[in-house]
């Protein structure tokens, strides 16, 4: 019989495991419209799933050269066959799209 140590050691890394902890991991944009993206040959995420920072995003910034303020257009969208990383949030429902990688 295990002992009481063992038992509760047991228990605490099975509590972890099931709480889905956050994570890293890699994946593959197969679409962009509507976004998907396929992790690590072994689910794929769609938009409802996914939170993109600005750096995988398309956005506006207004800049002022020469006392000159300009709209300008930053086109940083993602592109299919593009590799990420992502970051799963606790619980694993949502995953965060940090940025590209090589």
């Amino acid at each position: 019989m295990p002992n009481m140590v063992q038992l509760i050691k047991k228990a605490a890394v099975e509590a972890v495991d099931n709480s889905m902890p956050a994570g890293v991991f890699f994946g593959e944009v197969t679409s962009t419209a509507p976004l998907k993206i396929n992790v690590e040959q072994k689910m794929t995420l769609t938009e409802n799933n996914l939170v993109l920072t600005s750096m995988v995003s398309d956005f506006d910034v207004k800049m002022t050269v020469n006392q000159i303020e300009e709209a300008y257009s930053v086109r940083l969208g993602l592109s299919v066959g593009e590799k990420v990383i992502l970051i799963r949030s606790q619980g694993g429902q949502k995953f965060i799209v940090l940025d590209r990688v090589r």
